[in-house]
């Protein structure tokens, strides 16, 4: 039989970049220019040879290959290739059978204390059969729960749990209720140190900030790693942060992510979070751009953004390989009483003079940012400046203004939560709404601090909560005694809304939820306005490949910065295009 090339295999310590080895195709040109077409993710070396790192669709489109134009192989590649391609069949029939209400058998797994809901079961499943997964259940579902089921596996122990600071111990509560017959143990210093009992506890909890001193006694040690809001790691592997969670994932035997906004920004950040997860699962970034983006640049703070192109198809391919599991509250049947959250978009007025005073030489700054005046570097400090600088002018701007929509909305209301950024803007809302009773949820409390303010809230000793707009998330209880939320600054991205929405809709809640956009005709606030429309077009349609989305998906996107500096021009009767002719 005549062949048309050679099939190798070669193993991940000796493949850059390839975490579960390498598949190699020297084939004759016309098979080999077939080849590239179908292998979106191939690499040609300087010798000829088709590198395609290994993945389950991998080997099954080399199979495919291999029927149309045989090839020459040692035997044990061919083993490893009909056993990869058996795995790959016996995993996506199993996902199927999860997916369509068929439970896995229980032998041999821990029992839980506490009941899993029936929705539930089918993430707790699909943990056990494809073991890295992403989970975006929609808020208020039971995640937490879902990711404490990983340890009824007896292989994942011991196990490492990464949260957010004011959550660790609430997941220790948590998991101590599902499991009282384990040890628990939270983390309470960056540095390693001798951890209680005999030997180590069976489950260790860590928040995002201690990953990086205590990666190198967890790596390797633990064989299940749950990663609770696992957006803080969209930046991926660029951070320390990023690094000491890949180093841990990599080496367990499971590691699962849990978080109702995987997408922040830009759906680029997917491969950030699912690369940590499940290492090359989507290929390299570069691969990435290629079969799924529609954009990709380098933001005013060095870090990278991408568009896709397709979120719909993204979300389906994720969901039917088993990368992803994520339904929303509609399809477990588990809708609110009053139904999702109302958003009402109010504008408030704007004290020009102080945006004038605070915004200072904006107008040089945006010039620069567009790349008319200064150097990389010039530009590089500008941009963070003209961010900081005009984001803080709109809030202290706008503030009186915000303060005196909260007090009318306490005409009829027994308590409000008001989200914010900077904490001057806090003092100013703080000083005008004393008389209600006012308490802080930010980012410089202790967690003593914070869970004093959360019982002064829920007891009614105060009546105005203020948070930052990234504090509080997994934060419950809110939604039993407030169903209003009123955004008096804004930020960047609608999920950091949806977030904080889902403080008060979820389980619970028994009014209908309502949330406040307030802004600022000028200032920061429009661009940001404009901006929201554009992520919303990226992030809901990988939530959930169902939702109809009406916000254009950005073709040729800027950075916010820059769309920032433009408006500001604009603001004062400046041409951006007239005014950048001639930059470099």
């Amino acid at each position: 039989m005549r062949t048309y090339g050679h099939l190798a295999w070669a193993d991940p310590d000796v493949t850059k970049g390839a975490p579960h080895g390498a598949w190699g195709l020297q084939l004759d040109p016309h098979v080999a220019i077939r080849a590239r077409r179908v292998f979106a993710k191939a690499e040609q070396n300087r010798s000829g040879i088709i590198v395609l790192r290994h993945s389950a669709d991998v080997a099954r489109d080399i199979a495919w290959l291999n029927d149309r134009y045989p090839l020459e192989a040692d035997e044990t590649v061919w083993d490893r290739l009909h056993a990869a391609v058996a795995e790959a069949n016996r995993t996506d029939e199993v996902i199927e059978r999860i997916l369509t209400g068929t439970r896995l058998p229980v032998d041999g797994l821990r029992v839980a204390a506490q009941a899993t809901r029936d929705y539930q079961q089918p993430v707790v499943d699909m943990v056990t059969a494809v073991r890295r997964l992403l989970v975006t259940d929609a808020l208020g579902l039971g995640k937490t729960h879902e990711g404490a089921l990983t340890f009824r596996n007896p292989d994942a122990l011991p196990g490492v749990v990464v949260t957010l600071t004011h959550l660790q111990d609430q997941w220790r509560r948590q998991l101590e209720t599902i499991w009282p017959d384990l040890h628990v143990h939270v983390l309470r210093k960056g540095t390693i140190y001798d951890l209680p009992w005999d030997g180590n506890p069976d489950i260790v909890v860590l928040n995002y900030a201690k990953l990086q001193g205590w990666s190198q006694h967890l790596a390797g040690w633990a064989s299940a790693v749950v990663f609770d809001e696992v957006q803080d790691l969209r930046t991926g592997v660029g951070t320390s942060k990023g690094s000491a969670a890949a180093w841990i994932s990599k080496s367990a035997t499971y590691s699962v992510g849990l978080t109702a906004t995987p997408v922040y920004n830009y759906g680029g950040e997917l491969h950030s979070i699912v690369d940590i997860l499940n290492p090359g699962a989507l290929g390299t970034r570069e691969e990435f751009l290629r079969e799924w983006g529609g954009r990709s640049w380098t933001t005013s703070t060095g870090q990278g953004n991408a568009t896709v192109k397709d979120p719909k198809a993204l979300s389906n391919y994720m969901r039917d390989t088993g990368l992803m599991i994520g339904r929303t509250r509609a399809e477990v049947g588990r809708v609110l009483p009053f139904g999702e959250p109302e958003k009402i978009a109010h504008v408030v007025p704007a004290d020009e003079g102080v945006l004038e005073r605070m915004s200072g030489d904006a107008v040089e700054m945006a010039k620069m940012i567009l790349g008319q005046t200064g150097t990389n570097r010039d530009r590089f400090h500008a941009s963070g400046e003209l961010d900081m600088r005009l984001r803080q002018a709109t809030g202290i701007a706008k503030a009186p203004f915000v303060a005196r929509f909260v007090e009318s909305i306490l005409e009829s209301e027994q308590r409000v939560v008001l989200w914010g950024w900077h904490h001057a803007v806090y003092e100013l809302w703080k000083e005008r709404l004393k008389p209600y009773g006012v308490v802080t949820y930010t980012g410089t409390e202790t967690t003593g601090q914070k869970i004093a303010a959360e019982t002064a809230f829920t007891t009614g000793a105060a009546r105005v909560l203020i948070m930052s707009l990234r504090s509080g998330a997994g934060l419950d209880g809110l939604q039993n005694v407030c169903n209003v939320g009123i955004f008096g600054e804004l930020d960047w991205s609608p999920k950091v809304h949806d977030q904080c929405l889902g403080r008060l809709a979820r389980d619970g809640q028994e009014n209908q939820v309502v949330g406040y956009y307030l802004m600022a005709d000028s200032g920061a606030d429009p661009t940001i306005v404009e901006r929201l429309g554009l992520k919303e077009a990226q992030a809901r349609p990988i939530e959930d490949p169902t939702a109809d989305i009406t916000a254009p998906i950005p073709v040729d996107d800027t950075s916010r910065i820059r769309a920032l500096a433009e408006a500001i021009l604009r603001q004062h009767g400046i041409d951006p295009a007239t005014s950048t002719e001639g930059a470099a």
